[in-house]
């Protein structure tokens, strides 16, 4: 269970790192940065959140089991409904740009299923060998 809880500090403090990456990019044509601001809290609890799913739902790399045809339907649903709200915007939520919403997916993608997955992995498989560390 020690292992477990130091994984997931780890892949915490990863998220919140990464956050700030995508925070600091500057503001898209026509925006402003409170606006940007709130687009960024939506994006990063949706991508974040979907991606960190696939990431932790197994100790293994996420792509050696395949997701349920009901979790890849929830996500793709999630995925065009987070797509047109951002680019129509709602009340309270101004449009923003579809690029800067598709370079939020590819932060989120790279980072969580490439980075945060590897790390995980590989710290996993450290504690396995190390049990006293």
């Amino acid at each position: 269970m020690a292992s477990l809880a130091r994984v997931a500090v780890l892949l915490g403090l990863l998220i919140v790192a990464e956050s700030f990456g995508l925070l600091c990019r500057d503001d898209p044509p026509g925006t402003h940065r409170r606006h940007r601001a709130a687009h960024f809290c939506l994006l990063h609890a949706d991508f974040g959140g979907m991606f960190t799913i696939l990431v932790v739902r197994d100790k293994g790399y996420f792509w050696e089991s395949i997701p349920s045809k009901t979790l890849m339907t929830a996500i793709s649903c999630d995925l065009v409904i987070t797509f047109t709200i951002s680019t129509l915007g709602i009340p309270g939520l101004i449009p923003i740009p579809a690029y800067f919403i598709l370079l939020a997916l590819a932060w989120y993608f790279a980072f969580a299923l490439i980075v945060n997955d590897m790390i995980k992995v590989h710290v996993f498989n450290y504690l396995k060998t190390n049990p006293r560390n």
